[in-house]
């Protein structure tokens, strides 16, 4: 897949790297900004059953699909948990990063299962509802009152 990518590199660190250095922009700043994108998709996606990033895909949430989910991720974190002790320092950090992750899965997944009522996003992103014309009054006083 990525032949010149060192081992020691998670793909997202080398893609931050190469973006980095191609657009000679500091990591430090694209980082921020990749981070950003996806705690804006995660949250979109606690409100949303869908969601589309445009050139890549569509992901589903599926009503079904999640409590398979989450007996996956709540095994997951058992056996991380039972794993801890064992682990050196170094490694230990970066399974304990990886729990965080999965805590936050957990938390979203459990919010959406709960909240489960529409079939659909009604989260209108920024849009304005429009104004339904029958509920004004007629001479009713639109600008704001001093």
């Amino acid at each position: 897949m990525y032949t010149d990518k060192p081992q020691s590199l998670s793909v997202k660190n080398f893609l931050i790297r190469k973006m980095s250095t191609a657009m000679n922009i500091p990591e430090k700043t694209i980082t921020t900004v990749i981070d950003h994108q996806f705690v804006t998709l995660i949250e979109n996606m606690s409100s949303c059953n869908s969601l589309e990033i445009s050139g890549f895909g569509k992901f589903m949430f599926h009503k079904n699909k999640a409590p398979n989910m989450m007996i996956h991720y709540l095994r997951d974190r058992e056996a991380i948990n039972n794993s801890l002790p064992d682990l050196d320092p170094q490694t230990r950090k970066r399974v304990e990063i990886r729990l965080s992750n999965l805590e936050l899965k957990i938390k979203a997944l459990h919010r959406k299962l709960q909240s489960y009522e529409n079939q659909f996003c009604t989260d209108l992103g920024g849009v304005e509802k429009p104004i339904d014309p029958l509920s004004r009054d007629e001479g009713a006083h639109t600008g704001s009152s001093v």
